[in-house]
């Protein structure tokens, strides 16, 4: 080995072991101190700011006694091909501890295009499950326990929701106690879709989506009394290149809009804001996104009581979903993504989530293999009842 080699071996030892953090900002540009003392936090009154677990303006959590009364949801996005086929990976999430369903539509549901049209060609059941009528719903829901299961989906027009309704009550179901999420993910499309305003808005008025949508939502928030209105997911306004100060933005001020249509419908603001339920986003500034979820319940608390007077605790208690971001997870040495989807579901736990979406570490190739979601849900487990996070 030559002197100059040898020597650029040394030097590279050493600067690997010196090696130190070069940036000192959080993912949305606000910049960390060295060091924090008390008088960082002289200016915070503890019970008008921060106040106890379950009481307003709740930014330690939505309830007193947070996980040590109930564990969050484990709840895996998921749609595979046909209905016959997701049917069949549903149950197999069920049977590995899941709480909760999350239906993934392929682009023609999505958008609304028949399966017989040019546009649906090489993209029926690419990227989530295709249910193009009553009988596809049906299928899918087969042997599923209905009235124990939570179920969400991405569906932007009502008429999966309605057909999952129906199948409910053809099987006998009381659909008074059919738990859901979901309803008014129009409202957010915009946001994330720009070149698809149409979705939301027409001639300066909703469009027809949006009227069909708000008439659904009315409709549950009359006749489903444990069914919660999904009306955005940050998570997508993250993946589009948002920020936390983004996410947060966006999540009030679509919450904003649909609020002031179902007032215009006749609904209290207690009633309306006791439903609502976001998704939101956990990326891979673990701190940042701990700080960001307490400064959303305290804002959304304060925002309801103060600009929409809300005098029920339920409707100033922001409750919300978490989908840990898959947008960091790589094709290459695809196993690294299984600690960045730990780290994400740590800061969404530490944050007070009532449900949590952990990828596969296949997510970046691949619809989830078995195996990958597996691990996903043993992730989760792992934190639950391994780490002592559940009693602290």
């Amino acid at each position: 080995m030559s002197s100059q080699t040898e020597e650029n071996r040394r030097k590279k030892i050493k600067e690997a072991y010196r090696e130190a953090a070069t940036n000192f900002t959080t993912d949305s540009g606000i910049p960390v101190k060295n060091v924090y003392t008390p008088e960082d936090v002289s200016g915070i009154d503890f019970d008008k700011d921060i106040g106890l677990p379950g009481q307003y303006p709740f930014t330690r959590g939505h309830h007193p006694m947070m996980y040590r009364g109930k564990l969050w949801n484990i709840r895996e996005i998921a749609g595979l091909s046909t209905p016959e086929r997701f049917n069949e990976r549903c149950k197999f999430l069920v049977e590995q501890g899941v709480s909760a369903l999350d239906w993934e539509l392929d682009g023609p549901t999505l958008y609304g295009i028949e399966p017989d049209q040019p546009m649906a060609e090489g993209q029926l059941g690419v990227c989530g499950v295709a249910l193009h009528t009553f009988r596809d719903v049906e299928i899918l829901s087969e042997g599923l326990p209905l009235d124990e299961l939570s179920l969400s989906s991405d569906a932007f027009y009502p008429d999966v929701w309605q057909s999952y309704i129906l199948t409910a009550k053809k099987r006998g179901y009381d659909i008074s106690k059919l738990r859901g999420i979901g309803g008014a993910i129009f409202y957010y499309g915009p946001s994330v879709f720009p070149s698809r305003m149409d979705w939301l808005v027409h001639k300066g008025g909703f469009s027809t989506l949006g009227r069909w949508g708000n008439d659904f939502c009315e409709y549950a928030y009359r006749n489903l009394p444990k069914w919660n209105i999904w009306f955005t997911s940050s998570y997508d306004i993250q993946e589009a290149g948002g920020n936390a100060i983004h996410e947060i933005a966006f999540t009030i001020a679509i919450r904003n809009e649909l609020i002031r249509e179902m007032l215009r419908r006749g609904l209290d603001i207690d009633t309306i804001g006791s439903r609502l339920s976001p998704v939101l986003g956990a990326n891979r500034d673990f701190f940042e996104e701990i700080a960001k979820l307490r400064a959303a319940r305290r804002i959304w608390a304060r925002t309801m009581k103060e600009e929409f007077g809300a005098t029920d605790p339920k409707a100033m208690c922001l409750r919300f979903h978490v989908d840990v971001s898959g947008s960091n997870f790589t094709r290459q040495q695809p196993l690294v993504n299984i600690a960045r989807g730990a780290l994400g579901t740590l800061a969404a736990v530490l944050g007070g989530s009532m449900g949590i979406q952990t990828p596969s570490f296949d997510e970046g190739w691949a619809t989830p293999t078995e195996e990958a979601v597996r691990l996903a849900i043993r992730t989760q487990q792992v934190i639950r009842y391994e780490s002592g996070l559940q009693v602290n």
